[in-house]
């Protein structure tokens, strides 16, 4: 039973952190960006759109499709520091359970 109990705690404490890491993740926003910086996009630690920001000399031009195409690499740019960022902040946090990478 003292297992069991021990393991029960374990898990509180390891939601607790998950909880507070989410919490902090969510204060935090990531820039990036495409075509060498002409297009920036942020977004939160929840992966939401905060804000895109375009260079006017590419407002200038008349090729609507590259401007969409640079707008959504950059939002996916900064959805994948958002991700690597959560990733390495929970990753210590498996680490005693020993779980196969890949499940944390």
């Amino acid at each position: 039973m003292q297992n069991f109990d021990r393991i029960i705690k374990q898990a509180q404490k390891m939601q607790a952190d998950i909880d507070r890491i989410q919490k902090e993740l969510a204060q935090e926003n990531f820039e990036g960006e495409s075509g060498g910086g002409i297009v920036k996009a942020v977004v939160d630690g929840t992966l939401n759109p905060v804000s895109v920001k375009i260079e006017k000399e590419i407002l200038k031009s008349e090729e609507v499709e590259m401007i969409e195409d640079l707008i959504v690499a950059a939002f996916t740019a900064a959805q994948r520091k958002a991700k690597n960022t959560a990733q390495e902040k929970m990753k210590g946090m498996y680490g005693p359970l020993d779980l196969p990478k890949g499940l944390w």
